[in-house]
């Protein structure tokens, strides 16, 4: 195995494992934005306490400042 051979391994693995944190980061900011997000206009706009949340995973309800449980 030549040195340009390992130096392109180690730069797929490298490259691929940027992708895989920027692509988890830019999830866990986005979730955390829309959880925010829609406690607020909730609360300010609407005067609701209700909140509905739709993500990824599914549809969470709750109220803003508990805990968000899964509905099933």
């Amino acid at each position: 195995m030549t040195l340009l051979q390992k130096v392109n391994i180690w730069s797929d693995i490298i490259g691929f494992s940027v992708w895989f944190i920027v692509i988890g980061v830019f999830w866990i900011f986005d979730f955390f934005l829309r959880v925010v997000v829609t406690g607020q206009f909730a609360n300010t706009v609407l005067g609701k306490h209700d909140v509905k949340i739709k993500t990824v995973l599914g549809e969470y309800k709750g109220k803003p400042g508990e805990k968000l449980a899964h509905k099933h």
